[in-house]
């Protein structure tokens, strides 16, 4: 009929016709059944929030003008909308646990290797607010970046938060316990130039290594894939960028003397 959908009683009982005459037993259980005809949407590449936005809009359609319509969806369609709805409404409030978890851990961290300082130590409370920093800001520009350009959060992005605890963290502790290490013989500065010369290098090299190997990711055909590897190649300089400027230039405050006998 050279139409998207038979739109006469007769269009529609030929096609019936044609399942019934035409298609396998089991296939016409999969297009129809008493009572009820299953309708398949296929799509391609796109996002499953738009996706999500396509069968809402047909689900009020349906509620509007066809109110004696019964409407159900199934299948892929509809899972994955729906774990991305799940996702956006349970990611904000994980994120700011996962800051205040970090710096808690890495608080009773500073005071456990606190008791091996003398004379001066870094404040477990400060301390771990301060090493909370590189993941923070690091979030905030992935976050901001996101919104600019417009990329879902779902199911492969979600994913790279869990990467930025992983790699902010792995940053700030590297510093701050050089840094701890260095204050038992210098001064705050001084402990941080040490701290900058022996571990800044390392986090350096570390961050430009692992964005190199991400990047070939870029060039996938796959979209979670490509997204993941120019997001990861952004979260890890943001990390060491955020250990290395901010972290770096509140540690020094975070230091307490020890008052002497």
């Amino acid at each position: 009929w050279k139409k998207p959908f038979p739109e006469t009683p007769d269009e529609v009982e030929a096609a019936f016709v044609l399942l019934e005459s035409r298609q396998a037993p089991t296939v016409q259980r999969h297009l129809y059944y008493p009572g009820g005809v299953r309708i398949s949407l296929s799509f391609g590449d796109e996002p499953s929030t738009a996706v999500g936005e396509l069968i809402q809009s047909i689900l009020t359609l349906a509620r509007l003008d066809f109110p004696e319509l019964k409407v159900n969806t199934f299948g892929r369609a509809t899972l994955y909308p729906a774990v991305d709805t799940y996702i956006r409404e349970g990611k904000v409030s994980n994120v700011f646990t996962s800051q205040i978890l970090i710096a808690v851990l890495c608080g009773v961290l500073l005071y456990w290797r606190n008791r091996r300082l003398t004379m001066q130590y870094l404040c477990p409370i400060r301390g771990g607010v301060v090493m909370a920093v590189p993941l923070f800001f690091s979030t905030m520009v992935i976050g901001m970046l996101m919104w600019m350009l417009k990329i879902p959060l779902d199911m492969a992005t979600a994913a790279i938060g869990a990467l930025a605890i992983n790699a902010a963290t792995d940053f700030s502790l590297y510093f701050a316990m050089t840094y701890q290490r260095a204050l038992a013989s210098l001064s705050p500065l001084e402990a941080l130039h040490s701290a900058m010369r022996e571990e800044g290098r390392v986090i350096v090299a570390d961050c430009l290594l692992n964005t190199v190997c991400f990047v070939p990711l870029v060039t996938s055909h796959f979209l979670p894939v490509q997204g993941v590897g120019w997001m990861m190649g952004i979260l890890l300089i943001t990390c060491a960028l955020g250990t290395l400027l901010f972290m770096a230039a509140l540690l020094p405050r975070c230091v307490v003397v020890r008052a002497q006998a």
